[in-house]
């Protein structure tokens, strides 16, 4: 599960904290997050554009677990993202 750390509230219906991507929208150029997967009702779809803008907003790496930032990440690669010491040699 990819997670993103947002540090500050965005507004008032993404409030700091850890959110769980659950799918991303490349040609909508928007990601649907939540805190959880069981957040009923609490999903937010911000656009990657606006959130790759706000100040400190990181990925976890999906196998090393270290957070890191969005900056230059496109949307279509979140997915399941890892960070370039985790990746496979190409």
């Amino acid at each position: 599960m990819t997670r993103l750390r947002i540090p500050t509230a965005l507004n008032e219906d993404i409030p700091a904290g850890d959110y769980e991507v659950l799918y991303v929208m490349p040609a909508a150029g928007v990601l649907q997050i939540a805190p959880s997967r069981s957040s009923l009702g609490q999903k937010e779809k911000p656009a990657w554009d606006f959130l790759q803008r706000q100040t400190g907003v990181e990925i976890e790496c999906v196998q090393c677990l270290g957070w890191f930032a969005v900056d230059g990440l496109a949307l279509d690669e979140l997915r399941g993202w890892r960070c370039s010491g985790c990746r496979p040699a190409a």
